[in-house]
């Protein structure tokens, strides 16, 4: 039954969070001991990848802090496509184009 939260929930978000088998993409979030609802957080900051949320988790970050982080990034740029996947540095780390180091560090956090 957890299982079909987490597909409801993925499937809410849109397809970049569905994959192509939503089924597949919400074992992968449980199989990263994540629950729906923590799941559901850091898909709403727009990290569609488990892997990529549970590295930001097991460095200490929350999704705010994440969240706050991929802003300062792109703040001051005047084209943030020119240095991240569809301007986003939370795509573009979730799509393995940006070490997560990047984000963690403009956290303010070192590993």
């Amino acid at each position: 039954m957890a299982n079909e939260y987490m597909q409801d929930m993925l499937t809410r978000q849109g397809d970049r969070f569905a994959g192509n088998n939503v089924a597949d993409e919400a074992q992968d979030w449980s199989d990263h001991d994540f629950g729906v609802d923590d799941a559901s957080d850091w898909c709403d900051i727009g990290v569609w990848d488990a892997a990529t949320a549970a590295e930001f988790r097991d460095a200490e970050l929350t999704p705010d802090q994440v969240d706050a982080a991929a802003e300062r990034l792109v703040e001051g740029l005047e084209d943030p496509t020119d240095e991240y996947t569809d301007g986003d540095p939370l795509y573009s780390a979730c799509n393995g184009d940006t070490p997560i180091e990047e984000i963690v560090a403009a956290a303010g956090v070192s590993r």
